[in-house]
């Protein structure tokens, strides 16, 4: 007797596999589709939300702070997928003087000529809303002095951090002992990764710290 839930002619030789489920409609396919879609409308209602906080901090209107939204994600299309799981306060922040950021984009861009400073802003925010930019300009000049022939904007747009000249310094000494004869300015232009092995202790750097930021 033919089973009442089959689809189609019935193959034994099938009975556990992918299609006895119906194709690709298999309980753990179903199960994963179900459980992006409800990814995806969390970090929409995430962001719905933090939109509403920040405009009630702002003292805006929701279109208002939709339009600024907007212009934030154009100014920083890197910063998108993380936009969801930011902080109210530092979307306050970013989105409290767009025209602002516009200007720090251009002069982080002036510094860094190469670098793609949307996605450098998306892993250091902190970059966007310093007011005073001759550290970053400082620590690029002591950095070109230091190694100068890395590149400079690849590395930092990786890891901004690394302009804490301080900081740096010591990692670069680390690396020199740990790598006598190495040129370390070709090493980071393959691997600007590397420079995180050079760090020990209370000379760590953070991954999205800023210098100038506290």
């Amino acid at each position: 007797m033919e089973d009442a839930w089959s689809v189609g002619p019935k193959d034994d030789s099938q009975s556990g596999s992918a299609s006895s489920f119906g194709g690709e409609n298999v309980p753990w396919g179903l199960g994963w589709q179900s459980s992006e879609r409800n990814l995806v409308w969390n970090d929409t209602l995430r962001l719905g939300l933090l939109k509403n906080v920040a405009a009630a901090e702002l003292g805006i209107g929701g279109d208002e702070m939709e339009q600024r939204i907007q212009t934030l994600q154009q100014l920083l299309p890197d910063i998108v997928p993380k936009m969801a799981q930011m902080k109210a306060q530092l979307l306050v922040k970013l989105a409290s003087n767009v025209e602002h950021l516009a200007q720090r984009l251009l002069d982080l861009k002036s510094i860094f000529p190469s670098t793609n400073v949307s996605l450098m802003v998306s892993r250091a925010p902190g970059l966007a809303l310093m007011e005073d930019l001759d550290p970053i300009r400082q620590g690029a000049a002591a950095f070109r002095e230091l190694l100068p022939n890395a590149d400079l904007d690849m590395v930092v747009q990786e890891h901004a951090s690394i302009l804490d000249t301080a900081t740096f310094e010591k990692a670069l000494q680390e690396a020199e002992r740990l790598l006598p004869g190495m040129n370390i300015g070709d090493l980071l232009n393959r691997n600007p990764d590397m420079i995180l092995q050079f760090q020990r202790g209370s000379t760590m750097i953070p991954y999205d710290a800023v210098p100038g930021q506290d």
